[in-house]
């Protein structure tokens, strides 16, 4: 556990994405951060992949 806030929010213009903001210290942002990182990998290397002319779902904002 980090302490850090973790915020995931609509992206302004793609549907498809979101922002993720942390807020914390120095090293909780690092920490949680990495945290985050690692999840999106771990869960993009299990997903079924994308339909043809798909955009990818994951983006990551002010990490």
């Amino acid at each position: 556990m980090t302490s850090a806030k973790l915020s995931i929010r609509e992206h302004e213009t793609d549907p498809n994405m979101r922002n993720i903001e942390l807020e914390g210290t120095f090293d909780q942002i690092k920490q949680a951060s990495a945290m985050v990182r690692e999840l999106i990998v771990n869960i993009s290397a299990t997903a079924p992949l994308p339909a043809k002319n798909s955009t990818p779902s994951a983006s990551l904002g002010r990490l």
